[in-house]
């Protein structure tokens, strides 16, 4: 089967640096190419569009899948598929792309019908990067045939301020838990891990995989430094629950870590309580 761009209509193999291969399929004609491509039978991500869009990944086979990559049975309108190139990705590989693309495809308002934000997978920090560096280098050939695609990757949404963060004297709270500890302030939908908190360097072996992957992409995107025995958080992250905090500061979903503190005008000083 050739690779050369474009050699059915519909069906169109984007020009891309070697370690990826990028697939962009539109229509009965160009789906139908897309099924028989025996070099999509391998871990990576789609992307399914018609009104709107939906993220998901192939474990094993993303062209024998076709049929099963809407809601409702219907066929997409079009598809896009990234995989591995002159090496394949593995299947830790195709989960933590699938956070990164729901991620970029979210922030840039395209309208998704995921029923479930994907976890991703812990890769290391390494392989992370290396994985946000192909899905930086999708853009440039998106660019050219379908520019409404070309999202980057501008970090997740629990960076973003909530709109209804108006209260002018939040509830406040500190916690610690040996080096780990962390202020927060209350919101209109939830609490906000302040600036300057610190986190536990390793999550504990009970936690869930999110822990670590929430460390990799905001180590990526330079909120969390590395600090001798810690993660040092230079912007406030916002969460939904108590719980949520603690599992993102301690890796550890009890509440019993958190303490309202009354001195809500004196700063927030990182380390204290050790």
């Amino acid at each position: 089967m050739s690779t050369d761009p474009s050699p059915w209509d519909g069906y169109n193999v984007l020009e891309t640096p070697s370690e990826i291969r990028l697939v962009l399929a539109c229509g009965v004609t160009g789906i139908g190419c897309f099924r028989r491509d025996r070099q999509l039978d391998a871990p990576g991500i789609y992307f399914a569009i018609t009104r709107s869009g939906y993220v998901g990944r192939a474990d094993v086979s993303v062209s024998a899948r076709t049929g099963r990559m809407t809601t409702g049975g219907g066929m997409p309108d079009a598809l896009l598929a990234l995989v591995g190139g002159n090496k394949r990705f593995r299947e830790g590989d195709a989960r933590a792309l699938e956070r990164v693309a729901f991620q970029a495809y979210d922030q840039a308002g395209v309208p998704l019908r995921n029923g479930v934000y994907p976890e991703g997978e812990a890769v290391g920090h390494v392989r992370y990067a290396e994985l946000q560096k192909f899905w930086a280098e999708t853009l440039p050939a998106l660019r050219e045939v379908a520019p409404a695609l070309a999202c980057p990757w501008v970090g997740p949404d629990y960076l973003v301020p909530p709109e209804d963060e108006v209260e002018p004297l939040p509830t406040r709270w500190r916690g610690a838990m040996g080096a780990a500890s962390a202020s927060l302030r209350s919101t209109g939908s939830g609490y906000a891990v302040e600036a300057g908190s610190r986190l536990r360097l390793e999550p504990i072996p009970s936690a869930p995989g999110l822990c670590e992957v929430m460390r990799e992409e905001l180590a990526f995107a330079g909120v969390l430094v590395r600090e001798h025995c810690c993660w040092r958080l230079t912007r406030d992250v916002y969460l939904p629950t108590l719980a949520a905090c603690s599992k993102f500061v301690f890796t550890s979903s009890s509440n019993s870590y958190w303490r309202v503190v009354q001195d809500i005008d004196r700063p927030f000083e990182p380390g204290f309580g050790r």
